[in-house]
């Protein structure tokens, strides 16, 4: 690494590895217990119109998008 960039500065840090490792661990499952953004914003589908047979939301249409 050094040759291939001889100026790069470099920042050095000593941790202790079980408390890095925790932190990791806790970021990463944190991130990963949710869905991506894509998939929560393609699979959203908004407010839905009252089925007016049974007074509950009823499942969209083709024609919900139009209005």
């Amino acid at each position: 690494m050094v040759d291939a960039f001889p100026d790069a500065k470099v920042v050095l840090t000593v941790r202790d590895p079980q408390r890095w490792y925790d932190s990791a661990a806790q970021t990463m499952s944190a991130v990963l217990a949710r869905p991506p953004l894509l998939v929560r914003v393609l699979s959203w589908r908004g407010p839905r119109r009252p089925d007016p047979e049974s007074g509950g939301p009823r499942p969209r249409t083709a024609d919900d998008v139009a209005t």
